[in-house]
């Protein structure tokens, strides 16, 4: 519990600060002051780290949402990002949220060439043990990577041993390693980092320890920042000497609305393995959930379908499967209903309302084509709703619905009164519904 107590602290000293420069998307924005220390390396920094108004800059540009044009420059990017880690110069004193900025975009390429390998390793029967060895090393370092981001966000000590574990030079040669006309996605529906760590903190408190979970499921593609984050909270957990309330970490290629051309399920209903998880790791994924209470965390509930489908998963295998989702479409509870069956389908529902993917987008949009002050008139424009009045009102909506049990009630009402205390993000915009 000491990581906690430290990112807690962190978060209560400097919450006034980070609300105020960090959007709805997690991109922050900084002072273009802090560049003075990095003048020779502004051709670079500047694609990833786009500077307005010659006062402030953003910790994302175009190229975070256009990973093709980023991979590019991911060597360049790539020794920046080791130099100021590992150089005990003003740079990592006096300018720690730029480095974590320029780690954050390093990650970001990291995790859609972890996709898109994974995507080949499950769409193509005849992958060779060279993908999967790429598969397996591109995970293990955006966990470490993920670690790393979390300790410059909160300004924890991080050992230079550790930062010497990751394969920079691997991550310098992906360029080369990454077949051609490789497609990639171009967003996380969750990729705020700050959302994130509240969630994990969130739910390592009053969820795994409480249920003993074993091990979390994150689906991709939705969930695999979630997913990298928690593996690399887990890592600094360990670095402060805190073993307990470890989960393992596992990733399954389940969705029914970005997959809705992949078919999981044969002609007879039986499983497709292949078309979630790519041969050599399906072993040891089955294996280990075998008996165990596993935890599968989204980052949305709607309809339910991906949650449906990976309980049958983990159950089919042999595991125990709960349910916990980022956010809930409470707009869409109230505006057409829900069965109560939902309740045993979503053990652990957040109170967090759906930041729905068509507004994400087109803020996206505006950053993919540079117009950054379109961009934040238009987040201005939102008007968005302060975060705890936003729970509240969505706890009201689920007390209407009458079909959540005594249990979940309480861990709502616990969310509320830790995102009072503890949580940095803001309310989101929801989709309204209209009445035909």
């Amino acid at each position: 519990m000491v990581l906690e107590s430290y990112i807690n602290e962190s978060k209560m000293t400097a919450s006034e600060i980070w609300k105020k420069h960090c959007d709805i998307l997690g991109i922050l924005r900084m002072s273009s002051l802090h560049l003075s220390t990095l003048e020779k390396e502004m051709d670079i920094i500047s694609k990833y780290l786009p500077i307005i108004n010659n006062c402030c800059l953003l910790s994302r540009g175009e190229r975070y949402y256009d990973i093709k044009s980023a991979v590019d420059d991911l060597p360049e990017l790539t020794l920046i990002s080791y130099e100021t880690l590992m150089q005990q110069t003003k740079h990592i004193l006096f300018s720690p949220s730029i480095t974590a900025a320029l780690i954050e975009n390093v990650l970001n390429i990291l995790m859609a060439v972890t996709y898109a390998f994974w995507e080949h390793c499950t769409d193509f029967k005849f992958t060779t043990d060279f993908d999967a060895q790429i598969l397996d090393r591109l995970i293990e370092n955006s966990e470490k990577l993920a670690s790393v981001h979390i300790a410059l966000l909160y300004s924890l000590p991080y050992p230079k041993t550790e930062i010497e574990k990751i394969d920079w030079d691997f991550i310098s040669h992906l360029p080369n390693l990454i077949p051609k006309n490789t497609v990639f996605r171009c967003f996380r529906e969750v990729d705020n980092k700050f959302k994130i760590l509240d969630e994990i903190l969130f739910t390592k408190k009053h969820i795994t320890l409480q249920h003993d979970i074993k091990a979390v499921v994150f689906p991709l593609y939705g969930a695999q920042a979630i997913g990298t984050y928690w593996a690399g909270y887990q890592r600094l957990m360990r670095l402060y000497g805190d073993f307990s309330n470890q989960q393992m970490v596992f990733y399954i290629r389940i969705g029914f609305y970005d997959q809705s051309s992949t078919s999981f399920f044969g002609p007879h209903g039986e499983w497709e393995y292949d078309k979630i998880i790519p041969r050599k790791r399906l072993k040891h994924f089955s294996e280990s959930i075998q008996g165990m209470n596993t935890l599968i965390i989204d980052d949305n509930f709607g309809r339910g379908n991906t949650f449906a489908a990976c309980r049958k998963l983990i159950k089919d295998l042999g595991g125990r499967p709960f349910c916990r989702s980022l956010e809930t479409s409470w707009t869409l509870f109230e505006h057409s209903g829900c069965n109560e069956q939902i309740r045993f389908l979503l053990d652990f529902p957040s109170l967090r309302s759906y930041f729905h993917h068509s507004k994400q987008k087109e803020l996206i949009d505006l950053i993919l084509q540079g117009k950054y002050k379109e961009y934040r008139h238009n987040i201005e424009q939102l008007n968005l709703p302060n975060l705890n009045e936003q729970l509240a009102l969505n706890m009201i909506k689920a007390k209407k619905l009458n079909i959540w049990s005594k249990d979940q009630l309480i861990l709502m009402d616990k969310e509320i009164r830790e995102a009072e205390a503890y949580w940095l993000e803001s309310g989101y915009p929801e989709k309204q519904y209209q009445e035909v």
